[in-house]
């Protein structure tokens, strides 16, 4: 194996991958060390580099969210929420606000758990360049050995922008690196991080489902437009077969309860396309039977009909990981949410801490009692019809703590207690109020609300 060589921004490369580079790949700034630029996928012959920030100005909010004032000066006012402390045009585009969308991906009130994250957390995080001819790759793809994780967008690429990559392959122009970051659930096996829709296109043509189209003119004597793989002379197979493709390898190290720094590298990595969510990433990042059963979960009549919407993006899952993360261990809670519900669904990955018949007992009888009692008005704050996401965990908790309860199937019971904590929460006179109002997810807050409804529910 070639030697790796470690430049001075810790970027890594097998060394006899550096020879073949060309050095206009590197212009300035931190990419202009060559490593760096192959790492940042800075093309062969091409200047322009992926610093693209070094002259512009940094702007930060009075919530600690900091953006390029490029990326947010042509944010709408109409795209910031109506109230509380996102209606700020950075936290805005931080919630992933499109120009021009003037609303949000989903109909939940402060949903998800954006807060601003813990910075004391340090990673230690290898990663290294290696390559993989074509052929190999497709291999390993029909094998799972390079998994396309669930949280990716559907394949979106047509036939015309798959056949410009595979013309990219056959007549030898470079394409981006792939990044690929290792699953310690099960041996020599990656999910990828980046490359997804290059990588399907492969699989796919190598499967003849799809034919070249719109072939460049100049290649016309190459004669490949209209084929599919399997109609290809066997050079023009071969150049395909044996095109080397750049790939970046990432594993975290530590802490090694959790892959919060692969999360991150997902979110980072694809800011400048759709920005993901969180629960789409944890999808992928801890796929296994704990991620299908919630899936599993979140199609229940019962959970469809209490928040009486679509789930958009995973939605649906977050929402129900919060409970059962809250129901489990509430005691345990430490913010921000977000690393709270990652560690959670690590360590619960192979159903290993909380079983499926657990889970699906207290997640059932708890729907039971709500699909009797309660309707979406009861999860959400008075004057608003998206549901709050703080109010619904905190009922759910606090329903499934007293399960046991005769009392919460007396009609009216849970209905009366619901509708007066919502009173004292929308007239302002309730100690607690801001438990329900607040995005910030510290102790006190999770905590109280949470204490709150095991209380009123065991009266």
């Amino acid at each position: 194996m070639s030697e790796i060589i470690t430049c001075d921004q810790n970027s890594k490369m097998p060394k006899d991958l550096i020879e073949s580079l060309n050095f206009s790949q590197a212009g300035v700034g931190r990419h202009k060390c060559v490593l760096c630029a192959y790492q940042n996928g800075i093309k062969d012959g091409e200047n322009k580099v992926l610093d693209f920030a070094k002259d512009d100005e940094v702007e930060e909010c009075q919530h600690g969210r900091k953006a390029l004032k490029s990326s947010i000066e042509n944010i709408h006012i109409n795209q910031r929420p109506a109230q509380g402390r996102h209606k700020c045009v950075i936290c805005a585009y931080h919630l992933g606000y499109e120009v021009g969308a003037g609303i949000r991906e989903n109909d939940f009130d402060e949903f998800s758990e954006d807060e601003i994250e813990d910075e004391n957390i340090i990673y230690d995080i290898t990663s290294f360049g290696t390559s993989s001819d074509v052929k190999t790759i497709y291999n390993r793809l029909i094998k799972k050995k390079y998994y396309i994780p669930p949280f990716q967008r559907d394949y979106v690429w047509d036939d015309s922008k798959a056949s410009k990559l595979i013309e990219s392959l056959v007549i030898g122009l470079p394409i981006p690196s792939i990044f690929l970051a290792k699953d310690d659930g099960k041996d020599e096996n990656y999910y990828i991080i980046d490359g997804q829709q290059r990588l399907k296109s492969i699989e796919r043509f190598y499967n003849g489902e799809f034919a070249l189209k719109n072939v460049a003119k100049q290649f016309d004597k190459l004669d490949f437009n209209g084929k599919k793989y399997s109609e290809l002379d066997e050079k023009l197979k071969d150049r395909i077969d044996e095109y080397t493709i750049q790939l970046i390898i990432i594993r975290q190290e530590k802490p090694d309860d959790n892959n919060d720094s692969i999360y991150k590298i997902f979110e980072r990595i694809n800011t400048e396309g759709i920005k993901l969510l969180p629960q789409e990433i944890r999808a992928s990042s801890y796929h296994g039977k704990f991620n299908e059963l919630l899936s599993e979960l979140a199609n229940k009549p019962e959970w469809v009909k209490l928040l009486e919407m679509k789930n958009t993006r995973k939605s649906h899952e977050e929402l129900i990981l919060r409970f059962l993360a809250l129901y489990f261990y509430l005691d345990k809670y430490k913010s921000p949410m977000k690393h709270f519900l990652n560690v959670y669904m690590s360590k619960n990955r192979h159903l290993k801490h909380n079983s499926k018949q657990d889970i699906e007992d207290i997640f059932n009888r708890t729907m039971e009692i709500c699909s009797q009692f309660i309707t979406k008005e009861d999860i959400c704050l008075i004057g608003s019809n998206r549901v709050n996401t703080q109010l619904l965990d905190s009922i759910l908790v606090g329903i499934a703590k007293n399960i046991d309860n005769p009392e919460l199937l007396i009609d009216g019971y849970i209905k009366d207690k619901i509708t007066g904590l919502r009173q004292e929460i929308d007239s302002g006179a309730y100690e607690y109020k801001d438990y329900w109002e607040s995005r910030n997810s510290k102790e006190e807050f999770v905590k109280g609300r949470c204490e709150i409804t095991i209380e009123l529910f065991g009266e």
